[in-house]
């Protein structure tokens, strides 16, 4: 963890006890750089102050990198595609403050304030897309962006965030064979950056295409012979399709797994240990049972973790309209006889509804990003839009509103581009700062192959023809077969790592001890209306108990330990 700051006055380091100090006078300006020694290296030449975080100590692969120059007077910050960390920001008073915790800048002197205009977003989406959050003033780079700020004179300029810029798909040919050689070479390059630390490697293994790729991978250039993976524990048996994905993988892959038997306490105290770790609600589900993998079902001793998400629609993952759109054949269906008749027949038998709405959205393509009826602004929706415009007197345009002005900066490049840029800047990369955090806060590092940056732009410059032929998923399809992964794998139906609300959302369910404990916070009638096996109610229900155990962790500063201590009374 880290906090770097530009101030007038030196900072009271009794709050950061214990914390390596840099120090470096900046003109009328004090630079602090202040950081723990887990995986933290700050250096310091006549020329310039350098900071990043490594899980082998090089600069090569590094979550993030922070420049000072000491002529220019001016500090960048960076963060890339594959970091995983949270980096927020904060300005004011001609002063500049970023840290990768939310707790290091209250010590900072920073007052967290709750943003109530974020709620709608978040309350539909599960999270507030970067760079905003739920706390006023308070800002988080996204992924691949830059921040510089400059200390010339009387003033503190912080400039405008420079957005991920990958490059445009290019237009000369380009084979699937030779995509997925490329792209195989991408991810054993990031995969041999960890070599030196090969004996402090894990694995996680879920039994899907990508986890079995970066573990096969694992098994090629380090040796590893055991992989890890856990599931719900209020979760049947005869429904966890997890464990059975997992253990059949390994049979498959000829390695050892270890499949992490949680409870349901430990689910419950676990989300509230994995919201204090991650300082934001969590999102998924299976955020809290990450963490306890991390604490309880990993040896202390395997301190890097590679975790295969990653290859989502920047790769033409698109399992949707957005897969249709350029075949002739699908589009024949959109017009409006074809479409209902299919409706009906669909309605009928019960069978191909997902097909039919994939259509209907197709159909919606061509409306503008900034009309709620586009079908982006659904494909994240997890809450109910409708209970959330009673509930805040918004309109749907205001709930996307910070959405759409971050995708604003990317309207000039294909819908498939524009998907993709959505799905990477938002869900995956608040996902992958939640779970890089739960992994740091059991003394984990959460290594992500997939998110490599050379993969990342390589992988954008590929035509979307080649992303998008069929079969679906052709890319890493391939990618799967060139690393030896079983067929029986790659062609399989893809499991989600979701568990039906029936069995956490309903009232004296799982969740239920939390309705007290929330109840501080959002009224407990309130809470009581979406406590429902209704997918969009659920999770208004997981966002309400997430956001105001959130609040009171964040916001309030209540301690980890007076919040089990509440629930144990439940």
């Amino acid at each position: 963890m880290f906090i770097a700051v530009l101030t007038r006055k030196r900072l009271d380091m009794k709050k950061f006890d214990g914390m390596a100090v840099k120090e470096h006078t900046a003109g009328k300006y004090f630079l602090t750089i202040i950081h723990d020694n887990y995986f933290s290296r700050c250096s310091e030449s006549p020329a310039e102050i350098v900071f990043f975080e490594s899980p082998v100590g090089s600069e090569d692969v590094s979550y993030n990198k922070i420049r000072f120059d000491k002529n220019k007077q001016s500090l960048s910050v960076y963060k890339p595609t594959s970091s995983g960390r949270s980096i927020y920001y904060h300005s004011s008073n001609d002063e500049f403050f970023c840290a990768s915790h939310l707790g290091l800048l209250r010590n900072a002197g920073i007052l967290l304030q709750e943003n109530p205009a974020m709620l709608p977003e978040y309350y539909v989406y599960r999270y507030v897309m970067p760079p905003n959050t739920l706390l006023k003033g308070i800002y988080q780079m996204p992924m691949g962006s830059t921040l510089k700020v400059d200390c010339l004179g009387d003033a503190c300029t912080v400039h405008p965030l420079e957005r991920y810029k990958p490059p445009m798909p290019a237009k000369n040919g380009v084979t699937l064979s030779e995509v997925a050689d490329k792209s195989c070479s991408f991810l054993r390059q990031s995969m041999e950056g960890l070599s030196s630390k090969s004996e402090s490697l894990a694995v996680l293994l879920s039994g899907g295409i990508d986890s079995s790729i970066t573990t096969k991978l694992g098994q090629d250039l380090f040796g590893l012979d055991i992989s890890y993976s856990t599931g719900y524990p209020f979760e049947s048996e005869t429904s966890n399709i997890e464990k059975e994905y997992a253990l059949t993988a390994k049979d498959a892959l000829s390695i050892n797994h270890e499949y992490f038997e949680a409870t349901t306490n430990d689910y419950l105290y676990g989300l509230i240990d994995t919201i204090a770790a991650a300082e934001q609600p969590v999102h998924h589900l299976q955020s809290v049972m990450l963490y306890l993998l991390f604490k309880k079902g990993i040896p202390s001793d395997k301190k890097i973790v590679i975790q295969g998400v990653g290859a989502g629609g920047t790769f033409g993952n698109f399992r949707n309209h957005l897969y249709m759109l350029d075949k002739p054949v699908y589009r024949l269906f959109t017009f409006a006889p074809i479409r209902g008749i299919g409706g009906v027949i669909a309605n009928a038998t019960g069978r191909g509804i997902g097909f039919v709405n994939s259509l209907g959205n197709l159909h919606k393509m061509s409306l503008s990003l900034s009309d709620p009826h586009n079908p982006i602004w659904s494909w994240h929706d997890y809450g109910s839009i409708e209970w959330v415009c009673d509930h805040f007197n918004v309109k749907p345009s205001d709930i996307f509103a910070s959405q759409l002005a971050s995708l604003e900066f990317y309207t000039d490049r294909s819908v498939f581009d524009v998907y993709s840029l959505y799905s990477l800047l938002g869900d995956e990369d608040i996902t992958m700062s939640i779970w890089a955090k739960a992994a740091e806060a059991c003394g984990k590092i959460l290594h992500s192959p997939l998110y490599d940056e050379s993969l990342l732009e390589y992988m954008f410059s590929v035509p979307w023809k080649i992303k998008l032929q069929p079969p679906q998923n052709c890319i890493r399809k391939e990618i799967a077969r060139r690393c030896g992964v079983p067929e029986f794998i790659i062609n399989r139906r893809k499991s989600g790592f979701g568990v039906a609300p029936k069995r956490w959302a309903q009232k004296g369910g799982t969740f239920e001890p939390f309705v007290a404990l929330s109840s501080k916070v959002v009224d407990k009638d309130t809470i009581r209306t979406v406590q429902s096996t209704s997918p969009k109610l659920s999770m208004i229900y997981w966002n309400m108990l997430n956001y105001a155990i959130w609040k009171r962790l964040v916001i309030n500063n209540e301690s980890v330990e007076a919040l089990k201590d509440e629930l144990a009374t439940e």
